[in-house]
């Protein structure tokens, strides 16, 4: 493949639809899963570009680190992906020996913080529940520049139901936007429904010029925010019907109690209002590399949509320094 690529990305369907655009835009891919960046940290050697696709949610701390290991180093990332590093989970050896080295995935997820045996010792950062988990720490905005703690859901069960399904410009003259023509307050994606189902945000804040910008006091530097979308958590009662989420897997009420101690009508509303984004930033600072984060998981899907799909070339173009 191209020297400067590398696609990692999660689920299949969305992947696919990446390297079918992919394919019929001449642009060759090297591939690589989620357990690869766990076992070889060296395996992102080499690559300008990494890129993943659609539904990039669950990610082990050797997958992070090496992710963050080739952004230090200078190389750029372009997330193309919605819920992404969501989750921490752990890859070891199966109890049984017969499998490799990593075949298993430990996810104890939304009841981590009560059922993890790690919980209570000195290795509890490593607990497989969020990222963004007070008890974990390390939160996926420090690397993408947004995460699902500030937008979830967009377009599914009562999560802005009768959004466009677009994204909306405010940055128009950043390079992610080049040749589009499109201007401030234009939509990105609509009609082919670019933002739907999960997604990434930032807490979002605007400046003197009413501009957005993200307004955690972690947040990845140099964050530049070029297009949002509404997005929202769902609590009991409004998923869809045809999502039977249990009493204790209702996101909204989760990521409430997980990040302010308590479920309230103040800490719900906290976590009830966010956005997708399209947003670069660099998180090693001035001197590592770029990552572009366009923070929904059906982006994929969008990719017949002219704008969508220069948008996507323009980010690997730049970030992979493709002539």
């Amino acid at each position: 493949g191209y020297p400067g690529y590398m696609s990692s990305a999660g689920w299949w369907t969305y992947e696919r639809r990446f390297v079918e655009w992919a394919e019929r835009n001449g642009i060759a891919l090297d591939y690589a899963v989620s357990s690869d960046l766990d076992h070889d940290p060296t395996v992102t050697d080499g690559y300008r570009l990494v890129v993943g696709a659609g539904h990039d949610e669950y990610w082990s701390a050797g997958q992070r680190a090496t992710l963050e290991a080739h952004i230090a180093g200078g190389g750029n990332v372009a997330s193309f992906s919605g819920n992404t590093m969501f989750w921490q989970v752990r890859l070891t050896d199966s109890h049984d020996g017969r499998h490799r080295h990593g075949r298993t995935m430990t996810a104890h997820k939304y009841n981590a913080h009560r059922n993890d045996p790690v919980v209570g010792t000195a290795v509890v950062q490593t607990m497989s529940g969020m990222w963004c988990d007070p008890l974990v720490g390390q939160p996926e905005w420090r690397v993408l520049g947004a995460g699902s703690a500030y937008g979830l859901y967009a377009r599914f069960g009562q999560a802005t139901p009768r959004a466009s399904g677009g994204f909306t410009v405010y940055r128009d003259d950043h390079w992610m936007l080049a040749g589009t023509d499109l201007r401030y307050g234009d939509q990105i994606g609509a009609a082919h429904g670019a933002v739907g189902y999960e997604t990434v945000g930032v807490r979002l804040g605007t400046d003197e010029y009413g501009l957005p910008f993200a307004a955690m006091p972690d947040a990845a530097p140099h964050t530049e925010i070029v297009a949002m979308a509404p997005a929202s958590s769902l609590g009991e009662g409004e998923y869809p019907k045809s999502v039977a989420a249990s009493s204790d897997q209702c996101d909204l009420e989760f990521i409430a109690e997980r990040l302010y101690g308590e479920i309230s009508a103040d800490s719900l509303r906290r976590v009830k209002y966010g956005n997708a984004v399209m947003l670069t930033c660099r998180p090693a600072g001035e001197h590592g590399g770029t990552v572009a984060t366009i923070g929904s998981t059906d982006w994929v899907y969008a990719l017949d949509d002219p704008h969508v799909s220069r948008v996507t070339r323009n980010v690997i173009d730049r970030l992979g320094d493709r002539p």
